[in-house]
């Protein structure tokens, strides 16, 4: 349940970002990185973590970071507190600067590829208080937000733009042997930014399309077999696997259509935009960047 819930909820979060059109196909330009929780400090009253972690999240997604399992990189948080004060007054106060890290690492090497810092400043009737509040100064419009993660896609792309040559290598190696969830996961984190993306893109859609034809059957049978249970919600889960042009599309699009029948309102809205993607190019490649996520992280929990 914790699973289709996540999924559920990145379904909403990746409709909602910018999508932009090239030549016939939208593509998402999205950067996908998995984003660990904040690390653990003594000083860090245990208050300030679900906050913390939810502002990272928050300003990493809007500006189109994704956090996938599955990717190269590593996103890792820190917090500390650098300075503390006292403000004396009618009613006294303490003042606190925090200093946010964030180090990008690749996964694979453990390389420090790029590091940022920003020192918060918060004020509050205890030092708890101060820390929480200098996280609350994390603004996802900020500007200094919005340039880090520039520089984090410049990052990206430079890596994928030496390494080119070698994941298409290995992803044709995992195509001639019919590993089609490892080639989706060697190049779907590939970003549009990168001179490595449009060859690497080609083969991503033809590892798709392959594994869609081999395994889009099992996903209907399993969606069926839950719908007859009156298990709509996992049912609806399973459904949404099968790519908009893969064999079962057509049987795909009339179970959408009985599930949006018995269904909760809670997940009309998915319904809603499941029906589009039979219709609309724009839903249809946010839906398929949507299982190629989700193909390419059970590759990696394997």
């Amino acid at each position: 349940m914790k699973t289709i819930i996540k999924n559920l909820t990145f379904f909403f979060l990746i409709f909602s970002q910018i999508a932009f059109a090239q030549k016939e196909e939208i593509l998402i330009d999205n950067l996908d990185l998995q984003v660990l929780p904040l690390s653990r400090n003594y000083e860090i009253p245990s208050s300030a973590y679900s906050k913390t972690n939810q502002k990272i999240n928050g300003f990493l997604s809007r500006n189109g970071v994704i956090n996938t399992i599955g990717s190269t990189f590593q996103l890792k948080p820190s917090l500390e507190i650098m300075e503390r004060g006292k403000i004396e007054g009618i009613t006294k106060a303490q003042t606190v600067k925090v200093v946010l890290t964030l180090e990008l690492r690749n996964q694979n090497t453990a390389t420090l590829l790029h590091a940022f810092s920003k020192t918060l400043t918060g004020t509050g009737s205890n030092r708890n208080a101060a820390v929480t509040n200098a996280i609350s100064s994390i603004k996802s419009s900020h500007s200094v937000y919005k340039n880090y993660v520039k520089e984090l896609r410049k990052k990206v792309s430079t890596y994928y733009d030496n390494q080119c040559d070698d994941l298409i290598k290995e992803a044709d190696t995992a195509l001639s042997l019919n590993q089609y969830r490892k080639a989706i996961s060697l190049l779907y984190g590939i970003p549009s930014s990168s001179t490595c993306h449009p060859d690497a893109h080609q083969k991503l859609l033809h590892a798709l399309k392959a594994q869609q034809a081999k395994q889009c059957q099992k996903y209907m049978d399993n969606a069926k077999n839950l719908l007859a249970q009156n298990e709509y919600k996992k049912a609806l889960h399973w459904v949404s696997y099968v790519d908009h042009e893969s064999p079962c599309a057509t049987d795909a699009q009339t179970l959408v259509n009985q599930i949006g029948q018995e269904i909760d309102a809670q997940s009309q809205d998915k319904i809603a935009f499941l029906k589009l993607v039979y219709e609309q190019k724009k839903e249809a490649n946010i839906a398929r960047q949507d299982i190629m996520r989700r193909l390419a992280e059970e590759h990696h929990r394997k």
